[in-house]
């Protein structure tokens, strides 16, 4: 480019190479070197869009995209990054309209079918989410990313416990088997020393897994263990307070290549490396495909196996992962806890519980605040005829993709094709704030699980708000996670093993408005005192089985004579 300052292509492209190289501002002082000689040329606003949405501008980003689009309306790449900012905006449905215009236009890339599939797997279409989803991968075998996503996507649809461990193993088969493993670490031969384990997760700022993993972290013995947290996430400043506040240290890799956060993890000494993210987005698995650790571990943010030999056990409990039902469609150890295999830290925001609507004369109200997902025809039908066992009673669902007018009409005419109007169903999206989202719990009387995808947060919120939660327990972990926090607030009778059942016991819930109050009244208390509330319990459980752990790689470095002497 010295040999052509006056050429915004070869700008251009350098940006391009720099972005690669160098990271987004080197880039981005030549897109702008590229629009100052021609502000017409529009591969230049598109590539100054691209590394204002890396350095997380997206109304700027938008606004290049625009200019792009305007200046040559028929370049696809524009319009495809543009749907990446809409999706980021929340705004799914114009999302998928630029990526369809984009395909139009003639666009084949990998990504573009992955963004398309995660985009419609948002808005609940689960069919065509998984084809582009596969449409991505044929066209890019060793896509991990998209990949994962259609591991995520299957958890949706009636679940083949089979074909969905398997789908996993190729997982691991195309994507970590191969990545190189870091030569292996020699271990120290005292089991009884202080541990150092890594959390890694892009989700400690406001995504449910931190409001479950924080009162792990403050609960830990730093006397025994020494903690390092790993967050690869643009928002890791909005948990940097707590964060700093614990005694030992936290790593922000946003940005970092999965070799680099293996290697870091080496450098820091950790023994135990605990993945917090599963397939879901942003994860970091080729980086424990690496071998950082000589001992790694998946719990609670994803409900299933990674399907990966590089990760040796993954934590749960007696309730969601009974002994003898999941253990063949895990390639990980399970270990499973004592208590639930979750602490659930309330908000400090939550009004407090209202009195339930049906003891002031309201129509009954059952409510979902589900991931729209997880609301499938076999979840519709089903509440549609519990509906109908409840005369004059109604249906609440909140979710984010419900601010779409499209997804909203779907909703409403699977409804409407179980016999159902649309005056028997509420549909609320967005809210401005959480305090918001926990006080439309004060409109519900029973909140209604989902399946084969059940609850976390959502059960844990409604349990907090004073609202019972009736779940279907299945046969996987993705489907038992409602069993467990139930089980741990000792409301094992709200758990249904059939349809016919689940539907019995909320019919028997709307009935009993006696009873049902005496419950909801005495809801959050009971839940405050339970072991789903307390830290220390679940630190001291998790403590352990880390303990465990170790004595068993020390035994086995012994045996293989790895062992440092």
């Amino acid at each position: 480019c010295d040999a052509a300052p006056e050429d915004a292509t070869a700008q251009y492209h350098l940006g391009n190479a720099l972005r690669v190289t160098a990271g987004p501002l080197a880039a981005a002082e030549h897109y702008t070197r590229a629009l100052a000689i021609d502000p017409g040329y529009a591969q230049g606003h598109n590539g100054l869009g691209n590394v204002l949405r890396q350095l997380g501008d997206l109304d700027g980003a938008a606004a290049s995209y625009l200019q792009a689009i305007e200046l040559a309306p028929t370049l696809p790449d524009p319009h495809h990054n543009l749907a990446m900012i809409l999706e980021a905006r929340g705004e799914l449905s114009a999302a998928v309209a630029a990526v369809s215009r984009a395909y139009a236009l003639g666009l084949r890339t990998p990504e573009l079918f992955n963004n398309r599939g995660s985009l419609l797997m948002k808005l609940g279409r689960i069919d065509e989410a998984e084809q582009a989803l596969r449409q991505a991968i044929a066209l890019r075998p060793q896509f991990a990313a998209a990949h994962s996503n259609l591991l995520l996507c299957l958890h949706y649809r009636p679940y083949d416990h089979a074909a969905t461990f398997e789908e996993h193993r190729a997982w691991q088969e195309r994507q970590a088997a191969v990545v190189p493993a870091l030569p292996p670490r020699a271990l120290a031969d005292d089991p009884g020393r202080r541990l150092r384990i890594g959390y890694v997760t892009p989700d400690l700022g406001g995504h449910p897994v931190g409001s479950f993993i924080r009162p792990l972290l403050e609960a830990h013995d730093r006397s025994c263990f020494d903690v390092t947290c790993y967050i690869d996430s643009g928002h890791a400043a909005a948990c940097a307070d707590w964060l700093r506040a614990l005694p030992d240290r936290w790593r922000d890799v946003n940005g970092l290549a999965d070799e680099a956060v293996a290697q870091l993890v080496r450098e820091d000494a950790i023994d135990i490396l605990v993945d917090l993210a599963g397939h879901t987005a942003h994860h970091r698995l080729l980086a424990f495909a690496r071998r950082p650790a000589p001992v790694q571990v998946t719990y609670c943010g994803y409900p299933d196996t990674t399907g990966m030999d590089a990760i040796d056990y993954r934590i749960s409990d007696e309730r969601a992962d009974p002994a003898g039902m999941t253990e063949a469609y895990h390639s990980e150890t399970l270990v499973r806890l004592p208590g639930p295999f979750l602490c659930y830290q309330p908000p400090t925001n939550a009004p407090a519980p209202a009195a339930r609507p049906f003891l002031a004369g309201a129509p009954f109200t059952f409510g979902s605040f589900a991931h729209l997902p997880k609301i499938n025809a076999a979840v519709v039908a089903l509440w549609s005829g519990l509906l109908q066992a409840v005369p004059g009673s109604r249906m609440l669902i909140k979710a984010l993709a419900l601010v779409e007018d499209d997804a909203r009409q779907t909703l409403r005419d699977t409804f409407a094709a179980h016999g159902v109007g649309a005056e028997r169903v509420e549909l609320v999206g967005w809210t401005a704030t959480h305090a918001e989202h926990m006080a439309l719990y004060a409109g519900i009387d029973v909140v209604l699980d989902t399946f084969p995808y059940a609850g976390a947060t959502t059960t844990c919120e409604a349990l907090w708000m004073g609202v019972p939660v009736v779940t279907l327990a299945g046969r996987t972990h993705v489907a038992r996670v409602g069993v467990s926090l139930l089980n741990a607030v000792g409301l094992d009778e709200l758990v249904a093993d059939t349809p016919e059942q689940y539907v019995a016991i909320a019919v028997a819930l709307a009935n009993d408005h006696d009873g049902l109050g005496a419950l909801c009244a005495g809801l959050r208390d009971r839940m405050a005192a339970s072991p789903l509330c307390d830290g220390a319990r679940l630190a001291g459980e998790v403590e352990d089985a880390y303990r465990g752990m170790w004595r068993a790689a020390v035994e086995q470095a012994e045996q293989t004579k790895v062992v440092a002497r």
